[in-house]
């Protein structure tokens, strides 16, 4: 597992921002999330996005998606 950087909820400002997700922060393969500017590392269960503001794409977008360089 590695680090890497992907969006995340930040309780603090209560909006979805982009995280920083470091690997072991909190022991073997157990990661610790920041966000610019907050000096707290949370772990990953405190930042998932809530559902009802996740964006699921339209069923003609996922089958164009899905079709696009097939034969």
């Amino acid at each position: 597992m590695s680090s890497f950087t992907r969006v995340a909820w930040n309780p603090r400002e209560q909006q979805a921002r982009a995280a920083s997700w470091l690997d072991d922060y909190f022991g073997r393969h157990e990661y610790g999330v920041s966000f610019a500017g907050d000096s707290h590392v949370y772990r990953p269960a405190e930042v998932e996005i809530p559902v009802d503001l996740v964006l699921v794409p339209k069923r003609d977008d996922v089958d164009r998606q899905t079709t696009v360089g097939t034969i």
